[in-house]
């Protein structure tokens, strides 16, 4: 993810329809239903009926949460907070100079626990490829077309073996329009492979850097890793920035992902820390952005670009990553679940207005 990530520092939420509206049982009237009663009735049942619908279409509309799981951190971090996530991204295979995908130290990740995870909270577990020092060998396997054929073959494969939902391309990055070509084609094949399995398929890619026309269009969703810029290195100014290129270059707002740091840079000497530990050696304010000339985002920030997103229009938010979150009343991505918890709940209510 991050491209200087070399510390290996960097949690998340789902929300079910069920949470959306709420039905109360009474007992029985007796008496006659007058005509206002009646009249009630029917728009309560147009209520409910407006948001089984919307239930329905949940998967298309919902606002994602997506929050990446390395697996250097898969012994210290508690999957139960994972439930908040609509998507957990586990980082990361790579692509092998055959074309095979290397899972590399996935082969041990907590499949029987991840599955639970899964199956009781409607969590999508996502393979991603790729990331820093892990694309070595995505150039020469995308440009051959025995190899990339042998690659989209074995991603399909390594999603069934593992049960997976989706899968996300990290690829750091695509150098010439060789490699575009390439990558394109595979995106393409890929795209109609996962189709009869209902895969799901991501990009995520630095927002200053160029993506095709195409390649986006062969994705479902564009996730912009909106962090390590300058010294400030993830402000919402930053944010608004980069969501707004990508709806400029004509990507539909639905597919666009806003990437949030669970970390801190220092603004000189571009030290990377872990809000967790940020937190507890300097105990900052809810409303602090930085301390000691570690700039990070804290919770009333974390809210602040949730808000964004929703307010955007955007498909949601990714967090890179949940291991580096602290527990307790601070946890940033308990903010991002309460945020866009409400914002939902807004957006039904407004809904409700116009109709």
């Amino acid at each position: 993810m991050p491209a200087d990530d070399m510390n290996r520092i960097i949690q998340s939420p789902a929300s079910h329809c069920a949470d959306e509206i709420r039905i109360h049982h009474h007992q029985e009237e007796t008496e006659p239903v007058s005509g206002k009663r009646f009249i009630s009735i029917l728009l309560l049942l147009c209520a409910v009926g407006i948001s089984l619908s919307a239930c329905g279409a949940q998967e298309q509309a919902r606002f994602r949460i997506v929050g990446y799981l390395p697996d250097y951190r898969f012994k210290g971090t508690d999957l139960d907070q994972a439930a908040l996530l609509t998507d957990l991204v586990l980082f990361a295979a790579e692509p092998a100079e055959n074309g095979e995908v290397q899972l590399g130290k996935l082969k041990n990740a907590p499949w029987e626990k991840l599955w639970d995870l899964r199956d009781r909270h409607q969590t999508r577990l996502i393979l991603c490829i790729g990331g820093w020092e892990r694309s070595n060998h995505f150039s020469q396997v995308v440009r051959n077309p025995r190899l990339r054929v042998t690659f989209a073959k074995s991603l399909l494969q390594t999603l069934q073996n593992r049960k997976l939902n989706g899968l996300d391309i990290d690829w750091e990055y695509p150098r010439t329009p060789e490699d575009w070509n390439g990558f394109i084609a595979l995106l393409e094949q890929l795209k109609s492979d996962f189709q009869p399995h209902r895969y799901s398929l991501s990009l995520t890619v630095a927002p200053w850097r160029e993506v095709p026309e195409a390649a986006w269009k062969a994705v479902d969703r564009v996730q912009l890793m909106s962090y390590d810029y300058g010294q400030q290195h993830s402000t919402p100014q930053q944010a608004l920035k980069d969501i707004q290129t990508f709806l400029d270059r004509g990507v539909p707002a639905e597919k666009i992902v806003l990437g949030l740091p669970f970390y801190g840079r220092h603004v000189t000497d571009r030290k990377a820390i872990t809000y967790a530990r940020l937190v507890d050696r300097y105990q900052p304010d809810d409303d602090s952005d930085e301390v000691d000339g570690i700039y990070f985002n804290g919770p009333a920030t974390i809210r602040q670009k949730t808000q964004q997103a929703i307010e955007s229009g955007i498909g949601g938010v990714m967090i890179w990553e949940i291991g580096q979150d602290r527990p307790g009343e601070n946890s940033l991505l308990n903010n991002i679940a309460i945020t866009a918890r409400r914002g939902r709940r807004m957006q039904i209510h407004r809904t409700f207005r116009r109709r």
